[in-house]
């Protein structure tokens, strides 16, 4: 053609710009009309639901918030019974998600040809055939199909509470498998404990999501050839919405999208097919290769303690233990100053801080959810990391000599003390707990070479605990030194 489709330009295709360069259709060039401007069957019935194809725009539509905001409700019961007993709803899950074929009540007798709007030559079928999806090529129609997973599954039925499983089967095939599956699952929705307030959220969503007149729709003829555009909103009056509320469930969790395909003369909003997931291998890498440098750092001055210990075992043997004994109280601070050095000192001391300023958690699975649990230290484990926090007053201790002079065997002994206790205590009535936010924002890089997506943040370290433990330990160092200046 060598004609541009951006209108304004010297080449654009609907322009009449020469007898060579005559004004083009882009519906004809798209194949939407005949070579003679005139349309038929599917695209002769979505031009007069909607208008010309080359004015329908494509708008995604937001999931609504009372609508996310009810399945999170349901969601939180559902973990809470998933972790307290999670064997009952292990075995549920293990018999797999059987897929059904669900037909709305008006569609019945029908041949279809499509729930693509943008697809206009698919064959017939005698099967309902999917919506439209991001990957379609308009090749072939499939068989709309909803898998009955548990999570939505389970949602649907405490959204209809008052819905009979047989009602509910009578719209899908195969009849046995959806029998099964949907009494298999309402035999769990009684041991969930759904907030008071649910049937309200529900109301709400409900409202929302006809509100925003999401739904299916479908090429199809009647038995005397008639064309018609059916079309099933999502959630009306018929058994049908239980479907509705299990294709909302994908909608919230991001299996499926819905569009808004507005017209001239009309708008079809539209539930797509679902998509399947696009999984990633999770760093293999273990968290401790981030910390590996402060391991081996501070193995270092444990070798040397080890080393200088045994150095002074062989000579107290010697000596036949001849030497007085209140002198081991010091053994750390003589080591630290004289083999270790200040500078790895204080990164033994900062390291222990930092280990008290670390929730201790160890991750469990519950189903099939993996999740974070509380394990709080042991007394004698806090006692001793609590004790090597307080290599930071040795170097402390040494840095302010200058000033304490002849109270410093005092007043250093009175810090170290004070300063175990104090974080012993920090530790034992104020355990650090991991936070979670959830804040999901995707960024594109040239345009659709790559997103880069952030779906949250965990967060096992407290800042605030760190800088405390840090200044605690110069607080009892003043504290200490206090008394001790009185004194002298």
């Amino acid at each position: 053609m060598n004609r541009s489709i951006i209108r304004g330009t010297s080449t654009y295709f609907a322009a009449n710009i020469s007898a060579s360069m005559p004004a083009k259709s882009f519906e004809i060039t798209n194949g939407n009309l005949d070579s003679n401007g005139k349309a038929y069957a599917q695209a002769l019935l979505l031009r007069n639901t909607l208008g010309p194809y080359v004015n329908i725009d494509c708008l995604y539509l937001a999931v609504p918030a009372a609508l996310v905001a009810t399945y999170a409700s349901f969601q939180s019961a559902l973990m809470a019974y998933a972790l307290e007993a999670s064997e009952p709803i292990v075995t549920y899950d293990a018999q797999g998600a059987p897929s059904v074929a669900p037909v709305p009540p008006s569609w019945r007798n029908a041949t279809y040809f499509g729930g693509n709007p943008l697809c206009d030559r698919r064959p017939s079928t005698d099967y309902v055939q999917s919506p439209f999806s991001f990957f379609d090529d308009c090749s072939s129609g499939l068989e709309l199909r909803v898998p009955l997973a548990t999570t939505s599954l389970l949602f649907a039925l405490a959204a209809m509470p008052s819905t009979t499983v047989e009602s509910i089967c009578t719209l899908a095939t195969p009849y046995a498998m959806c029998i099964d599956a949907v009494t298999s699952a309402a035999s769990h929705l009684g041991a969930l404990s759904i907030p008071s307030d649910f049937a309200a959220r529900v109301s709400n969503a409900s409202s929302s999501v006809q509100t925003a007149g999401v739904g299916l729709m479908q090429f199809a003829t009647t038995s005397t050839g008639t064309w018609n555009l059916l079309r099933q909103p999502l959630l009306d009056t018929s058994d049908f919405a239980f479907f509705g509320w299990i294709l909302l469930a994908d909608w919230v969790t991001g299996s499926r999208e819905a569009v808004s395909f507005q017209g001239d003369s009309d708008t079809l909003n539209l539930i797509s097919d679902a998509y399947k997931p696009q999984l990633y291998q999770t760093n293999t890498q273990p968290v401790e290769a981030a910390t590996q440098i402060l391991y081996y750092l501070v193995a270092v001055t444990t070798t040397i303690l080890v080393a200088v210990g045994i150095v002074a075992m062989v000579y107290s043997i010697f000596v036949q233990l001849r030497f007085y004994g209140r002198n081991l109280f010091y053994f750390n601070r003589v080591v630290g100053a004289v083999w270790i050095g200040r500078p790895l000192s204080y990164l033994r001391g900062i390291t222990a801080v930092l280990l008290l300023s670390t929730t201790n958690t160890s991750l469990a699975k519950s189903w099939s959810l993996t999740h974070f649990v509380p394990a709080p230290r042991s007394t004698f484990d806090a006692l001793v990391i609590s004790g090597e926090a307080t290599w930071l007053t040795y170097v402390l201790n040494e840095v302010l000599l200058i000033f304490t002079r002849h109270s410093t065997k005092e007043y250093s002994s009175l810090s170290s003390c004070l300063s175990w206790l104090v974080l012993f205590a920090l530790e034992q009535t104020n355990p650090i707990t991991i936070i979670a936010s959830l804040d999901r924002s995707c960024v594109g890089q040239n345009m659709d070479y790559t997103v880069t997506c952030v779906s949250g943040l965990v967060d096992v370290v407290s800042q605030l605990a760190f800088a405390s433990g840090a200044l605690h330990a110069v607080g009892c160092n003043v504290t200490a030194a206090r008394p001790q200046k009185m004194r002298f």
